[in-house]
C-alpha cells in the first residue's frame, strides 16, 4: 500500500497531547505539533458484507441501512434498491403509516437534520434546519398516525445536552411545533393517535451496556386530551423502543438472563410482562413497527416478527455493492486521526521523548515526527488497529487489532518488524518500565512485567520482551 505525504497543521491538536496542560495552548507547548506530517493512503477495495441497520416496514417493503444510504427490498426478500445516493450518513428511516414516505436522519458535515424521500424512490426533501451537531439532534423517532407529520428529537431550547425533547414537522415543509412534553426519547404512538408511549430519557446511542445507574429508561404512557401520565415499568435496567400495537407494547429490554437486549410485551390490560425473543449472543438492535410487522437488526441479521401471530422469521435481502462507498480510493489520513475513541476515552500516544507520535487513523497505526514524513506502521486492510501506547523505554509499541476478528494485545518493535499477538482484549503500559496491564476477556486484569528477566513472560508463554519472539497461541 503506497503511502502519499502531506504537511498538515494541527496547533489545536497540542492542548490534547501535551504532556502538561497549558492555559494558552500554543505551539510553543509542543512544537513539533505545528508541524506534525499526516498522510493519506490508498483505501483497498474488499469483499464486504454490509451491515443492514435501522430497520422499518410498510406493508409490501422492508427499508433500511446499508453502505450508510437508504435502501428497500420486497418484504418477502429479494434484491435491494437504493434510495438515496448522499455522501452523508443516514439513519433511523421510518415508514409513514400509509406506506407513501419514509422520514430519515441524514448525517452530513457532522450536522444532522430530519428528509423525506417517496417510498417508491425519487427526490429528498429536507424538512427540518437545526443543523444540529449532537448525535441526538434532529433524529426521527416517529410518524403521527395521519401520515402528516414526521417526530424527531432536538436539543433545541433545552439547558442540558442530556436533555432532548420532540418536535413535529409537516411531511410537507414548514415549522416544527414542539410535543407537549417537557422531555422525550424514542415513543410510539397509540392505533388511535391519543396517546403515546415513551421514553423520558434518550440515552440509546450510547455504549454503554448493562447500566443501571439514575438514567436508566422506563415506559411511560401519556395522553394529550387529559395529559395524564402513566408509568408502565419499573426495571432498574434499560427498557426502551417501545411500539404499540393494540392493546399490547412490545419494547426492548435487558431484564432477562445475562441483562441481554431482547424483545418484551407489556399487556396494557393485565399490566404483566413476557419475553418473546431470547437471544443470548447478540443484542436486539433498533426495532421498529410498521403495519403489522415488527423488524430489527441482531447479529448481523435482519428479522421480522409477524403480528399479531409474534412469529419470528429472518428476512432475506440482497444488496449489492456499487462501489461507492468500499471500491479503491485514495483518503486523507489528516482528516481521520482519531483523538479520542468512542467512549471518550485517548486514543494516540506519545513517545517517551517526546519526539514522536502513534496515532490510529483509517484502521492503521501512524507514526508522525515533527519534519519527517508519516510512516504506515501496520499496512492492514480490513483490520482495525488503535489504542497505541509505548513502552518506558521506547522500543516496543503494544495495541489492540481485531485481526482475528475479537479484540486482541499485539505488540511490535517501535523501529519496525512484524506483530505479534501476546493476549487478548485491552492493554496499558505503565511507567515503570516493567508492568503491562491485559484486560482479559473475561474482564479480569493481568499483570505481566515486559522487562527482561525470568518474569518477563505471560501463562501462555509470551516473551515481551522480545517482540520478535515466537509465541504460543493464547489460553484468554
Amino acid at each position: 500500500m503506497s503511502v502519499k505525504t502531506r504537511i498538515q497543521r494541527w496547533a489545536g491538536l497540542a492542548q490534547f497531547i501535551s504532556p502538561r496542560r497549558a492555559s494558552n495552548s500554543s505551539c510553543s507547548a509542543m512544537p513539533f505539533v505545528c508541524a506534525l506530517v499526516l498522510s493519506s493512503f490508498q483505501a483497498i477495495a474488499l469483499p464486504v458484507k454490509p451491515l443492514l441497520r435501522y430497520p422499518t416496514t410498510s406493508a409490501n417493503q422492508v427499508a433500511f441501512v446499508a453502505f450508510d444510504d437508504l435502501w428497500a427490498a420486497p418484504l418477502a426478500g429479494g434484491p435491494a434498491h437504493q434510495l438515496t445516493h448522499d455522501p452523508g450518513a443516514v439513519t433511523t428511516p421510518l415508514f409513514s403509516p400509509d406506506g407513501k414516505w419514509l422520514a430519515y436522519t441524514l448525517r452530513r458535515g457532522g450536522l444532522r437534520d430530519v428528509f423525506v424521500v417517496p417510498a417508491s424512490g425519487g427526490e429528498s426533501r429536507r424538512l427540518s434546519f437545526e443543523a444540529s451537531s449532537y448525535d441526538e439532534g434532529a433524529m426521527v423517532v416517529a410518524w403521527t398516525p395521519d401520515s402528516r407529520r414526521v417526530v424527531f428529537l432536538s436539543h433545541k431550547d433545552t439547558p442540558v445536552e442530556k436533555l432532548v425533547r420532540a418536535y413535529t414537522v409537516s411531511v410537507d415543509g414548514g415549522p416544527a411545533e414542539l410535543l407537549p412534553l417537557n422531555r422525550a426519547g424514542l415513543m410510539s404512538y397509540a392505533p388511535d393517535g391519543h396517546a403515546i408511549v415513551y421514553n423520558q430519557i434518550f440515552r440509546n446511542l450510547e455504549l454503554r451496556k448493562r447500566y443501571i445507574g439514575g438514567q436508566q429508561q422506563d415506559l411511560y404512557t401519556y395522553e394529550f386530551q387529559t395529559r395524564r401520565l402513566t408509568r408502565l415499568t419499573d426495571w432498574k435496567g434499560m427498557d426502551t423502543s417501545p411500539m404499540w400495537f393494540g392493546h399490547t407494547v412490545y419494547f426492548v429490554s435487558d431484564r432477562g438472563a445475562g441483562f441481554r437486549a431482547n424483545v418484551w410485551a407489556y399487556d396494557l390490560r393485565t399490566r404483566t410482562c413476557r419475553q418473546l425473543t431470547h437471544f443470548a449472543d447478540y443484542d436486539v438492535d433498533w426495532p421498529s413497527l410498521g403495519g403489522s410487522t415488527i423488524t430489527f437488526q441482531q447479529g448481523g441479521h435482519l428479522l421480522a416478527i409477524d403480528l399479531p401471530s409474534e412469529h419470528l422469521h429472518e428476512l432475506k435481502v440482497d444488496v449489492p455493492d456499487n462501489g461507492e462507498r468500499t471500491g479503491s480510493r485514495s483518503v486523507p489520513v489528516g482528516r481521520t486521526v482519531r483523538v479520542k475513541d468512542a467512549m471518550g476515552g485517548v486514543d494516540y500516544a506519545l513517545s517517551p521523548l517526546g519526539d514522536a507520535l502513534l496515532v490510529s487513523a483509517r484502521g492503521d497505526l501512524f507514526r508522525v515526527t515533527p519534519h519527517a514524513a508519516g510512516e504506515d506502521l501496520t499496512h492492514t486492510p480490513g483490520i482495525d488497529e488503535d489504542h497505541p501506547a509505548w513502552s518506558p523505554d521506547g522500543q516496543t509499541i503494544a495495541y489492540e487489532t481485531d485481526s482475528s476478528g475479537s479484540q486482541q494485545l499485539a505488540v511490535r518493535p517501535a523501529a519496525g518488524g512484524h506483530k505479534r499477538v501476546v493476549a487478548r482484549r485491552g492493554l496499558a503500559i505503565y511507567p515503570n518500565n516493567r508492568v503491562m496491564t491485559m484486560v482479559l476477556e473475561a474482564g479480569k486484569k493481568k499483570l505481566s512485567t515486559p522487562s527482561k528477566g525470568a518474569n518477563s513472560k505471560t501463562k501462555d508463554g509470551a516473551d515481551l520482551s522480545n517482540p520478535s519472539a515466537p509465541t504460543k497461541s493464547s489460553q484468554y
